[in-house]
């Protein structure tokens, strides 16, 4: 998905038109309006390691990693956990 496609799925299941795909504040608020106080946070952090390629890592890496995600791949891992990802077309 390109990030002009990003910010407008997010912005359709949040309402509100933020720079999601480059801005971390934006996905911050994002991710709280929508994955609240639900068990889907637990799948969304499946979905960003997953993102990340941090699966197979040790713990300590992994985490590394989760801490160091950037705006894009945050939106990613959010985007596939409300099911509103789309896979690019070859």
């Amino acid at each position: 998905m390109s990030d002009n496609q990003i910010n407008q799925a997010i912005a359709d299941h949040v309402d509100v038109l933020l720079p999601y795909s480059s801005d971390l504040n934006s996905m911050h608020c994002a991710e709280k309006m929508a994955l609240g106080g639900s068990t889907a946070w637990l799948e969304f952090a499946v979905n960003l390691m997953r993102v990340l390629e941090a699966e197979q890592m040790s713990e300590l890496d992994g985490m590394t990693r989760i801490l160091q995600a950037t705006a894009r791949q945050r939106a990613e891992a959010l985007l596939r956990t409300v099911g509103k990802w789309k896979e690019a077309k070859p």
